[in-house]
């Protein structure tokens, strides 16, 4: 008898699972059914902002074929920006400027000695040297920062401060007093 009642005990303790597991289930049925609900809701609204009339595929063909316009034009434009920044590096980006007495019958400082370079360190080397009796100018060639001239004192300082220049950032105006070529020529007298 009493393996009787234990087997009914078990067979409705296994039914109750099953029954808890069944309401369990429809549960997240319901739950599901009210997530697909919503989705659709979306859906159909998403939907409802395209033209009944028109197929929605040809509304997304047009996105892609317009997607892959603008990618084109982008691509263009990435090109022309290049090539205008190699254009730029090419130009005058670096300046040495140096002011001095290249005489000492000149009271002021008339001659200058002028660096202008590009991005890579080319460019031209002008010495313009004032005397009482008139004045010269002279230009040298600067490629990568080499001279193949023999270059005076000043002329050296202003390629220097041409190569430092950084950005436009060093625009300040040197001057130099007394060079060593003006020192010797002072002790002689």
């Amino acid at each position: 008898m009493m393996s009787i009642l234990e087997n009914v005990k078990y067979e409705h303790i296994a039914i109750l699972i099953l029954f808890i597991i069944t309401i369990m289930n429809y549960i997240l049925l319901l739950r599901n059914n009210k997530k697909v609900k919503k989705y659709k809701e979306q859906y159909e609204k998403v939907l409802a902002k395209f033209n009944s009339k028109v197929d929605i595929q040809d509304d997304f063909q047009s996105i892609y074929d317009r997607l892959n316009a603008v990618e084109k034009k982008s691509e263009e434009t990435v090109e022309t920006v290049n090539k205008y920044i190699n254009k730029i590096k090419s130009n005058v980006q670096k300046v040495g400027f140096i002011k001095y007495n290249a005489y000492d019958e000149t009271e002021n400082k008339l001659s200058f000695a002028l660096a202008l370079l590009d991005d890579y360190n080319n460019g031209v080397l002008i010495n313009h040297i004032y005397s009482k009796h008139g004045s010269n100018i002279y230009a040298k060639l600067v490629t990568e920062s080499k001279v193949e001239d023999r270059i005076s004192e000043e002329e050296g300082l202003a390629l220097q401060m041409a190569i430092d220049d950084k950005d436009f950032k060093l625009r300040v105006v040197g001057e130099v007093k007394e060079t060593n070529k003006t020192k010797k020529r002072n002790k002689r007298l």
